[in-house]
């Protein structure tokens, strides 16, 4: 049986494994030398992750956004950094406001 790397056949209530599963698509892209599809495939997995109480989508996508330095120049990974920096903050926010988190 022939296994699918289409993201699409994946659905968003898996929204930890489908993140992850877009990290790695997300680092194949950029080891084609494939920026721009690698920035959009990350924002999706961020997207996705930004619910999920698993940390370890946001320690690869943390990892991924380090590789981009050599890209830094290209308008999307310039956008995928604020979105980055954006969703830091709204988690930390989130964070802070439940109970017992502090």
């Amino acid at each position: 049986m022939a296994r699918t790397t289409d993201p699409s056949l994946y659905d968003d209530t898996h929204a930890r494994d489908k993140a992850l599963y877009l990290t790695w698509l997300a680092e194949a892209y950029l080891d084609a030398n494939e920026p721009e599809q690698a920035c959009v495939t990350a924002g999706r997995a961020m997207s996705l992750s930004f619910g999920v109480g698993s940390v370890r989508p946001t320690k690869r996508l943390d990892l991924f956004l380090g590789r981009l330095a050599p890209y830094a120049a290209l308008p999307c990974v310039g956008d995928l950094r604020a979105v980055a920096t954006e969703w830091v903050q709204q988690r930390r926010l989130i964070a802070e406001a439940k109970p017992g988190t502090r």
